[in-house]
């Protein structure tokens, strides 16, 4: 069995250790770089510099104005969240009769009140997503409630 003396100094050497390596791959790195940009200059390594978010103009939308069961129960299940983490300041009905936070989603919605848009992805390839935004108060709500 080790004793204390022995064990600090094993960590003592391994923290030395660590620096010196440390310094040597930071070397080894910048050489790495170093040829690489000696084989293509026009190329930009950085995937966040190539990647574009693009959101289509009101009037160029192409996607149908109604909202589908999936968009609704997502966005009716979002906002019952937030209702629920939030106060009571961030409710826009009133709330006689609303039993639970989903009930006072859905009142937002039909009555035309939900803070929330709606993301559709229009097109999408690694570097470029174009979507849609949609406000939840500008779309049509199928007759389900």
């Amino acid at each position: 069995m080790l004793d204390n003396e022995d064990i600090d100094i094993d960590i003592d050497m391994d923290i030395e250790d660590v620096e010196d390596e440390d310094e040597e791959d930071e070397r080894e790195d910048e050489d790495e770089d170093d040829d690489d940009e000696d084989k293509d200059d026009t190329e930009d390594t950085s995937y966040m510099s190539k990647f574009r978010y693009i959101v289509i103009k009101n009037e160029d939308r192409r996607t149908s104005n109604m909202i589908s069961l999936f968009e609704l129960v997502n966005v009716i299940g979002t906002r019952a969240q937030m209702i629920d983490s939030s106060t009571s300041e961030m409710i826009y009905v009133p709330l006689e009769g609303l039993k639970n936070t989903i009930e006072i989603a859905e009142a937002e919605i039909k009555l035309g009140k939900c803070p929330l848009s709606i993301e559709r992805i229009v097109y999408q390839d690694p570097y470029v997503t174009k979507v849609e935004l949609w406000k939840v108060n500008e779309l049509v709500i199928p007759d389900i409630f």
